[in-house]
C-alpha cells in the first residue's frame, strides 16, 4: 500500500513543481522552432514544440496541474454528494431510497463524454476559463456521484440491519445517535476508498 502512495507521489510531483521543472514559459512562442520534435540544443525542447512554437514539456507540466485539480475536486464533490445521498437513502429506506436511487441509475446510463461535450457546446464561448472549469468540475462531480451513492447506501443499509444497530435500538438509543455512532463510521472507510 505504501508503494502505491509513493508511485502516486512520484507521478504528481512534477506537476506540483512545474515552476521549477519547466525550462520555458509555457506561453512563450519560439516561432523559428514551430512543430519541431524533441531536440537538445539551444534552446532545448524535451518533447518538441507545438504548431505555435511553444514548448510541449512546459505546457504539459503547467496544464497538468489544472487537470489534477479538476479531477481531485470532481472526485471530492462526487464522494460528498453521493456519499451523503447514499447514506440518507440507506438510512431512511422506503420512498426516500426510491427517489434518491433513480437519479443515480440515470447518471450511470448516460454517456458522460457526450453529455459534457453538449454542455460545453451550450455554454457561451466568451465564458471565462474559471467558470468553465467550475461547470466542468460540477458536471463531473454530479455524474460521478452514482458510485459513492451505491457504496454508501449498501453499507449503511447493511449496518442498519446488523446486530450492533439492533442492540442499540434495543437499548433505546435515538436514531440520530445510531446514525452518528454506528452508521456514518461504517460508511467512512468505503467512501474514503472511493
Amino acid at each position: 500500500m505504501k508503494a502505491a502512495y509513493l508511485w502516486m507521489l512520484l507521478l504528481v510531483m512534477p506537476f506540483c513543481l512545474a515552476e521549477w521543472l519547466s525550462p520555458h514559459d509555457p506561453a512563450r512562442q519560439y516561432r523559428d522552432y514551430a512543430s519541431v520534435g524533441p531536440r537538445c540544443g539551444e534552446p532545448c525542447f524535451l518533447l518538441g514544440t507545438d504548431g505555435f512554437g511553444r514548448d510541449v514539456w512546459s505546457r504539459t507540466l503547467h496544464r497538468g496541474r489544472v487537470s489534477l485539480m479538476a479531477g481531485l475536486a470532481a472526485a471530492l464533490l462526487a464522494t460528498c454528494v453521493g456519499g451523503l445521498a447514499g447514506a440518507l437513502a440507506g438510512y431512511a429506506g422506503g420512498w426516500v431510497d426510491e427517489v434518491l436511487a433513480r437519479p443515480a441509475e440515470v447518471s450511470q446510463a448516460l454517456p458522460w463524454l457526450y453529455l459534457l461535450l453538449a454542455v460545453r457546446a451550450a455554454l457561451p464561448l466568451s465564458m471565462e476559463a474559471e467558470w468553465t472549469w467550475l461547470v466542468l468540475v460540477g458536471m463531473l462531480g454530479v455524474m460521478g456521484a452514482a458510485g459513492p451513492f451505491r457504496v454508501a447506501r449498501q453499507v449503511v443499509r447493511a449496518a442498519w440491519e446488523g446486530d450492533a444497530v439492533r442492540a442499540a435500538r434495543g437499548f433505546g438509543l435515538t436514531r440520530a445517535r445510531i446514525l452518528r455512532t454506528h452508521l456514518l463510521p461504517a460508511a467512512y472507510g468505503p467512501l474514503r476508498a472511493q
